[in-house]
């Protein structure tokens, strides 16, 4: 017997009416569609810092050139 619970209330899932199981199948659909976006976002941040530091590390190297007159 599978079971869901929402605002702290057992619902068993066979219970619920055919629209219901629709309406609970097109949630868990959007709750993996945002919990795939939020991995994606945390793979874009390491990718910009990634970024950042690579421009960062030209910025310095640049500077370094600079000073020494080449």
């Amino acid at each position: 017997m599978e079971t869901i619970t929402i605002d702290d209330k057992e619902i068993r899932v066979e219970d619920l009416s055919e629209n219901g199981k629709k309406q609970l199948e097109r949630f868990m659909q959007l709750n993996n569609q945002m919990e795939d976006h939020h991995r994606q976002i945390e793979e874009l941040k390491v990718l910009i810092s990634a970024y950042v530091n690579a421009i960062k590390k030209e910025a310095e190297d640049d500077d370094g050139r600079s000073q020494d007159g080449s």
